[in-house]
């Protein structure tokens, strides 16, 4: 007998504003996997490009600065509401590998299926515009996801606390 899925899509913005390129494609692609009635968790960089969708969209606390940990975890509560059984993730290639463990984190032992989502690679990274420094370029962004990954690989404790 096979599972029947019951799923949202968690769409992770990259950089700030909201009107930098790689938001609006992430947007995209969040509506082109949610058909139908299917939750939107996303963040404040996200968010505009989403409204008029006809799908229900769940915004993290947009006064507050939007990390992959806090929207991880809104998501994985916001599922548990909907009785979700599986997420699809939507972000930046860059952002993917800390997008989908964050998750994963925060859906440890919940029952909560985490699904790589494909994205195409080209304009949907680094705008030069971007007001986040480390979204501006490969060059600027590798250095602190390495940072990022090797602090979160050694302290986790202390990753997710100063991250929420």
């Amino acid at each position: 007998m096979s599972k029947q899925w019951k799923v949202g899509v968690v769409a992770f913005g990259f950089g700030e504003p909201a009107s930098a390129n790689p938001n609006s494609k992430i947007a995209a692609l969040a509506l082109m996997y949610a058909q139908g009635d299917v939750p939107i968790f996303t963040d404040r960089d996200v968010s505009p490009h989403l409204r008029g969708a006809t799908n229900t969209i769940e915004e993290i606390d947009p006064k507050r600065m939007p990390t992959t940990w806090r929207l991880a975890v809104m998501a994985i509560e916001r599922a548990e509401n909907y009785n979700l059984n599986k997420l699809h993730v939507v972000a930046a290639p860059c952002h993917m590998w800390r997008c989908l463990r964050d998750l994963r984190w925060a859906a440890c032992d919940r029952g909560i299926e985490i699904e790589f989502t494909p994205q195409p690679i080209e304009g949907y990274q680094y705008d030069s515009l971007a007001q986040t420094m480390y979204t501006r370029a490969a060059w600027i962004w590798w250095p602190f996801e390495l940072a990022y990954r090797i602090a979160s690989s050694v302290f986790p404790r202390w990753y997710k606390r100063t991250r929420a």
